[in-house]
């Protein structure tokens, strides 16, 4: 294996996939107000070229499915490379990830309501008055 170019302070850091090389292969999108979340796929050949490999990477097999959270434009935001967790650890993501969503939800819908009864009222001084409607676009799976 050829030795790393990166050093510390690099933008590139190793065993990270750059998901501005699989824009082509985006899978889906969500854009949650300031939020976007983005799902991208390449297929193994195409994300073994821009990890820093070792013996078990190269021994990895079937497309690479990344996960990109923005918080607004220039946010660098998070990059969860999916198939790099193993299946109990895929489930128990999703566990925490829908845990995480559940709670959330009573004060979502109570501040929602509050900003609606705002505006029947006058009031567009809430800042959820003025977001646009969420948007999902899901691109149907290459068999």
């Amino acid at each position: 294996m050829a030795a790393s170019s990166w050093t510390p302070g690099h933008r590139r850091v190793p065993g990270k996939l750059n998901p501005m090389k699989f824009h082509r292969n985006v899978t889906a999108l969500a854009t949650l107000g300031a939020v976007s979340v983005t799902v991208y796929e390449a297929d193994a050949k195409a994300a073994r070229e821009y990890y820093d490999q070792t013996a078990a990477d190269a021994a990895e097999q079937g497309p690479t499915t990344l996960l990109s959270v923005k918080f607004g434009i220039m946010s660098p935001g998070a990059l969860i490379d999916l198939s790099r967790f193993t299946e109990a650890e895929l489930d128990c993501f999703k566990t925490i990830i829908n845990e995480a969503i559940e709670r959330a939800r009573p004060a979502v819908q109570l501040r929602d309501n509050l900003a609606k009864e705002a505006e029947a009222n006058g009031d567009y001084s809430y800042e959820r008055s003025h977001r646009p409607d969420p948007k999902l676009v899901i691109q149907p799976r290459k068999v």
